[in-house]
């Protein structure tokens, strides 16, 4: 099953075909908002979450990630692509393009499933997951390449069909929220070679890769970053999102109908190689 993470802005998908809500408790707490199951035009089905919860409730640094990447798992999702507004340091891109992503750099802190010998305990799935948390197992992820290839190649495809602004690689910074960044930030986040910066991406691809979720992430260009192009409003970042609500139910249902469900990367079997 394929999971769809929206973000600022993207606060539900009024166009999807709901059949069913819930909001599970999970090992690691709440999560954000409910599970939304959708079905696509030709049967289909995916869920949808809001990492903020609806109006916003959960500030970036407050999202409850680890919850919400653990009732997708729980539910059956084994393909996540997440969408997210982001502020462009390549100043080649355009608020309104889409930059599906390829690569990250992490400078929002640790996030793991992996924590070591600790008190959190998974239902035992009998997979590799549910063994190394409950055995407090050090586990060590190849991150090489955080997204993976068949689902990008998919995505650029319909947003290329679409006709829309779509860049198909890029590389995200992750800062640590909840405030914008600097103009002295961006500088130097661009000197690491960074295209765009947000504030949840990163995680997210993290803890994908360590359920062995395959993982696309789709950075919504909403504004030029801090010091290229005046100051920046939180409310246009938003409004933005808003506007491109309806482009991105679309690109969500025809991704849902094209996604293979069987596919031949390498992203669920990361594990097998992951122990020290």
């Amino acid at each position: 099953m394929i999971g769809i993470i929206g973000g600022s802005g993207l606060y539900r998908l009024p166009g999807l075909n709901v059949i069913r809500e819930m909001e599970p408790e999970t090992p690691f707490g709440k999560i954000a908002g409910p599970l939304k199951v959708f079905e696509a035009g030709c049967g289909k089905q995916g869920v949808f979450l809001c990492r903020h919860g609806e109006g916003h409730r959960w500030p970036a640094h407050r999202v409850p990630h680890r919850a919400n990447l653990w009732a997708m798992y729980e539910l059956g999702v084994d393909s996540l692509v997440s969408f997210s507004s982001c502020g462009a340091v390549d100043a080649t891109l355009t608020p309104g393009d889409y930059l599906v992503l390829d690569n990250f750099i992490n400078a929002g802190g640790i996030i793991t499933f992996y924590d070591g010998p600790s008190e959190v305990r998974v239902p035992d799935r009998g997979d590799l997951v549910s063994k190394y948390i409950n055995e407090g197992r050090a586990v060590h992820l190849d991150f090489t390449y955080p997204c993976c290839h068949e689902m990008r190649q998919v995505i650029i495809s319909v947003l290329g069909e679409m006709g829309l602004p779509t860049r198909g690689r890029g590389t995200y910074l992750q800062t640590h929220g909840p405030r914008l960044e600097s103009a002295a930030e961006i500088v130097a986040a661009r000197r690491q070679g960074a295209h765009a910066v947000g504030m949840t991406l990163a995680h997210e691809a993290t803890l994908a890769r360590e359920l062995g979720m395959c993982f696309a992430g789709v950075a919504v260009v909403t504004n030029m970053a801090a010091g290229m192009a005046g100051t920046l409003s939180a409310r246009e970042i938003d409004e933005m999102m808003h506007e491109k609500a309806r482009e991105i139910e679309l690109v969500v249902e025809e991704v849902t109908v094209r996604m293979p469900a069987t596919p031949s990367c390498e992203c669920r079997n990361q594990l097998r190689e992951a122990l020290m």
